[in-house]
Parts: structure tokens; sequence; C-alpha cells
């Protein structure tokens, strides 16, 4: 069950980047073309995208806080026991940081809003719960084991694999701890942000923020210059 709830957390925050790329993309469409007037009107560019982080970030707060309440109102003892609440909360606050200047990165793809929202749903659902499992199935075959180590930078691009990543490591080690204090009467000793558990999918989420944004701001900028 407290897998599964990974599962579904992952499948549910796909939608976050889905809704915050087509309004992106639907103020560049022509019949609505709100950027632009903005634009003319003198707005800089660095003010525009730094308004839509500001606000989707609060709108993201949203879904957080209500993930985080049903957490504990359902008490998903995995997500919560062993400092994995604070552990499940950093890294749910990172994927805000990241996915939002993620989406704003791939909305310059696109042209329609429609077709941004359908892509980029299928792109997140794709990498944070299929790249994650297929990820976890490499590693527990040896001969492709070290392969996919060499690899996980590489995944480690989406934020959608660092979320679903690191709240499975989360997931993994604070049953493991539970059981250890079933069993033993005593819980294992467990940093869930080390680098050996969900550390490195964390700090590339919150490395990849200002990156993504950066660089939002440069495709931007030569694309209107």
């Amino acid at each position: 069950v407290d897998l599964v709830s990974t599962f579904v957390i992952i499948i549910a925050f796909s939608w976050i980047p889905a809704t915050i790329v087509a309004y992106v993309v639907r103020e560049r469409e022509d019949h609505h073309n709100s950027k632009h007037q903005q634009l003319i009107s003198g707005v800089k560019l660095f003010s525009y995208w730094t308004a839509n982080l500001l606000w989707d970030l609060c709108v993201y707060m949203v879904p957080l806080s209500l993930s985080m309440l049903c957490m504990y109102i359902f008490n998903i003892e995995v997500f919560l026991q062993n400092s994995a609440g604070w552990a499940t909360f950093v890294t749910f606050l990172g994927y805000g940081l990241a996915v939002v200047p993620f989406s704003y990165v791939i909305s310059f793809a696109f042209k329609h809003h429609t077709s941004a929202q359908v892509i980029c749903l299928v792109l997140n659902f794709v990498t944070g719960l299929l790249l994650m499992v297929a990820s976890y199935i490499l590693d527990l075959i040896g001969n492709t084991k070290d392969t996919n180590e060499a690899l996980m930078w590489i995944y480690r691009i989406f934020p959608g694999f660092c979320l679903g990543h690191g709240l499975f490591e989360i997931c993994k080690n604070s049953f493991a701890a539970s059981m250890g204090a079933q069993i033993g009467g005593k819980a294992f000793d467990i940093n869930l942000l080390g680098m050996d558990v969900a550390g490195k999918d964390i700090a590339y989420l919150y490395m990849a923020g200002p990156f993504y944004f950066a660089l939002c701001l440069c495709i931007d900028y030569f694309a209107n210059s």
C-alpha cells in the first residue's frame, strides 16, 4: 500500500507541469498574445519570467500542502516516521522549484497550448514513474547495474524522475527502519537526506531550478533578439 502511494503521488504531480506549460504557451498564441503585449508595454523578460515563477510557485504550495496534510490524515507512516516527513517535504519543495522553470523551457517547443499540455503530461509521467521503475529493475540485474548507475545523472535531468526516485528511496528506507524497530526493538539509524538515499535526487532538484530558469531566460532572449 505504501509503495502504491508513491506511484499515486508521482502520477498526480505529473499534472502540475502540464498545467503550467499550457498557460505559458497560450500567452504566446496569436489569438491571445498577452506576452507580446506586456513586452511592448515595457515589461522586461526577466520581470516577466520572474513574475510567472513566483506565481506558479505560490500556486504549487497548494497541492504540496494538501499532499502533506493527506499523509498525516491517512497516517502514511513511511512518509512520516523516521524523519521521513521532513525528507518528503524537502523533496516536494525541490520538485516545485525545479519543475516550474523546466516547464518554461520545454514550452518553447510548442505553438499550441493543448498539444503542450498533453505532451508535457506524458513526458512527466514517463520520466517520473516509468523511468523510475525501469531504473529500479535495471539496478536489480547484475549485468545492467553499473550501466544504470552511470545513466543516473541523465535520468536526473528530469525533475519527475528525481521526485519519483527520491520518494521511492524515502519509502523503502523508512519502511526498512520501521521493520528493524519491530523485529529488533530498535530502529535503524538512517539519514533519509543522505546522498546514498534521497540526497542526490534532492540536490539535483535544487540545482536544476536556477539552471532551468537561466536557460529559459537565455532561450527567450535569443529568440526575441
